[in-house]
C-alpha cells in the first residue's frame, strides 16, 4: 500500500507534498524560514516524535516543521579599571576578533577577563550564551616582574629566589617569539602513542587529528584546539578524565547517569557551552562536576568545551551532549552514523542515532553478526544501562567499538560478567565502576585496550577471573 506525506512548514518556505510512498523519502527535503534555524520534522504538532528519512509508512502523514529562533545576540561592556574608553558592543552572539585593546599610564595591558579576580580569561572568538562583562586586566613594572620570576620557578621547577641581575636575559630567553605553524596529521597508533612535535624553531598553534585515536601533546602553546579526539590526550592516563560525549535521556532516575565528573592530576578544567542544559560545579579547579537536567522532551545535540589549564599551557577540548527527549525503561545508545567533519553538531537522524532496545537487550557485536539496528561496531560512542535487568552479561559487550571512551558504570543487579568484555576498545581508557555484587569475570577482559590507564578496583565478592585478563594492556600503571 502506498500513502501520501503532507508537509506542515509552519511559516516556512513551502515543500511540495507527496503521494504513493510506502516510507518517508531519504533524505527529506528540507524549508527555509527568516530568522529561524530548521530543527527537522515531528510526526505531531507537539514535537514530540521526530521523522526520520526511511521512516515506513503504515498510513498517510502530516509532517510539522519545528523552528528555533536565532538569537539577535547579546551585550558585551568594557570595565576598563581606569584604561582609556572602549566601546561597548551590542547584538553580538561571540566575542570580537580581535578584541579591543584599552591604555594607562604606567601600566602594561594584561587582556580581558570574565571576571574582576582575573581567574577566567576572556578570548577572541569565544562563543556568548547571555550578557557579559569583561573586566581589564594591568600589570605594573613590579607585579609584572614578580609574574615572570613565578612563571621562571614554575618553569625551572625552584622555589628560589631570582636575581634581579639574570632578569634582561630571561626576559628575553621567554619572549623570544618563534612562528607559529599548524599540523594535519593522520598517525598510525597501532604501535602506541605518536607525538607530533613543530618544525625546528617554530611552535604549534594547532594540532588537526583523526578522531578516536591518543595523542601526546608536545611543544604546544597555550590556545590550542584539539579537534576531533574521542580519545584522551597524552600518555599515564592522559590529561583528564570525563565524558566528551555525555548521554541523557528525560527523567532518568539513575543520578549516576545524569552527573558526570571531570578530573584531572595536573591541570584546572573549565566546562562552557552548557548553558541553560547543566550546572556546573568547581569550574576552574582540578575536580568539576556536570549535573544535566534531564525534563526536557526534545531530542538535542549540544557542543561544549573542556579547556585545561597547566601554568601557560591551555588544551581546548570539543564535547558533544546528547539527550534523548523521551523516557527509557530499556537501555539507550548513542552512535554516529555520518560525523561532521568541521566539527558542528551536525543533526539527529543523518549524523547521530539514538537506539532504545529493552532492559534485556545489550548492544552485543560478534564476528558473525557485523550490524545491529544498523550500524557498525565501531560507531557507538555511549551506552546508559542503568535500567538493566539481568544479573550477567554476556559475552561480547561493546566488541570492537573502538571509539567508545566514555566513564562506564556497570548496574548493580551485575554477578557476572561474559569474555571479551570491551574488546579491543582501543580508546577506551575511563573510569570504570564495577559492581560490588560482581562474583565473577569471563576470559579476554580489557584485551587490547592499550589506552588504558586508569584505577581498577575488583570487588571483594569476585571469586573467579577468566584468562587474558587485561591482555596486553600495555598503558596500565595504576
Amino acid at each position: 500500500m502506498a500513502y501520501s506525506v503532507t508537509f506542515e512548514e509552519n511559516g516556512g518556505s513551502t515543500v511540495t507534498d507527496l503521494t504513493e510512498q510506502t516510507a518517508l523519502p531519504n533524505p527529506l527535503p528540507t524549508t527555509t524560514k527568516s530568522g529561524y534555524t530548521f530543527l527537522g520534522w515531528y510526526y505531531d504538532s507537539d514535537f514530540t516524535n521526530e521523522a526520520f528519512a526511511d521512516d515506513p509508512l503504515t498510513g498517510d502523514v502530516t509532517l510539522y516543521a519545528k523552528w528555533e529562533e536565532i538569537p539577535e545576540g547579546f551585550s558585551i561592556t568594557f570595565e576598563e579599571n581606569g584604561g582609556s574608553t572602549v566601546t561597548d558592543l551590542t547584538e553580538q552572539t561571540a566575542l570580537p576578533t580581535p578584541l579591543p585593546t584599552t591604555t594607562k599610564a604606567n601600566h602594561v595591558f594584561a587582556g580581558w577577563y570574565y571576571d574582576n579576580l582575573f581567574t577566567q580569561k576572556a578570548n577572541a572568538g569565544d562563543e556568548l550564551e547571555g550578557n557579559v562583562t569583561l573586566y581589564a586586566k594591568w600589570y605594573t613594572p613590579t607585579t609584572w616582574c614578580e609574574d615572570i620570576a613565578d612563571a621562571i620557578r614554575e618553569k625551572e621547577g625552584s622555589s628560589d629566589l631570582i636575581k634581579h641581575v639574570d632578569f634582561p636575559e630571561r626576559i628575553l630567553a621567554i619572549a623570544s617569539p618563534k612562528e607559529e605553524e599548524t599540523k594535519t596529521v593522520a598517525p598510525d597508533f597501532s604501535g602506541g602513542n605518536v607525538v607530533v612535535t613543530p618544525t625546528s624553531g617554530k611552535v604549534l598553534s594547532q594540532v588537526t587529528i583523526n578522531k578516536d585515536t591518543n595523542h601526546v601533546a608536545d611543544n604546544i602553546k597555550k590556545d590550542v584546539v584539539i579537534y576531533g579526539i574521542t580519545g584522551t590526550l597524552g600518555s599515564g592516563g592522559g590529561i583528564f578524565t570525563g565524558a566528551t560525549i555525555p548521554l541523557t535521556y528525560k527523567n532518568n532516575t539513575h543520578d549516576y547517569e545524569n552527573n558526570y565528573e571531570y578530573k584531572s592530576a595536573t591541570h584546572n578544567i573549565t566546562i562552557t557551552g552548557l548553558g541553560g542544559r547543566a550546572t556546573i560545579t568547581g569550574n576552574g579547579t582540578k575536580n568539576v562536576t556536570v549535573a544535566f537536567d534531564v525534563t526536557s522532551s526534545t531530542s538535542s545535540l549540544k557542543n561544549f568545551t573542556i579547556t585545561c589549564v597547566k601554568g601557560e599551557q591551555e588544551l581546548i577540548y570539543k564535547g558533544l551532549h546528547a539527550h534523548y527527549g523521551t523516557t527509557v525503561t530499556g537501555i539507550l545508545t548513542f552512535a554516529y552514523t555520518n560525523i561532521t567533519s568541521d566539527g558542528s553538531e551536525g543533526t539527529i537522524g543523518t549524523n547521530y542515532k539514538f537506539i532504545e532496545t529493552d532492559s534485556t537487550k545489550l548492544p552485543l557485536f560478534t564476528n558473525d553478526t557485523t550490524l545491529w539496528n544498523s550500524i557498525y561496531s565501531y560507531q557507538v560512542l555511549n551506552v546508559l544501562m542503568g535500567n538493566y535487568s539481568s544479573s550477567s552479561i554476556g559475552s561480547n559487550f561493546l566488541y570492537g567499538c573502538r571509539s567508545f571512551n566514555q566513564p562506564l558504570t556497570l548496574p548493580s543487579s551485575l554477578s557476572s560478567i561474559g569474555g571479551y568484555f570491551l574488546y579491543n576498545c582501543y580508546s577506551f581508557n575511563q573510569p570504570l565502576t564495577l559492581p560490588s555484587s560482581l562474583t565473577s569475570i569471563g576470559d579476554n577482559f580489557l584485551y587490547y585496550c592499550y589506552s588504558f590507564n586508569q584505577p581498577l578496583t575488583l570487588p571483594s565478592n569476585l571469586t573467579s577471573i577468566g584468562s587474558n585478563f587485561l591482555y596486553y594492556c600495555y598503558s596500565f600503571n595504576q
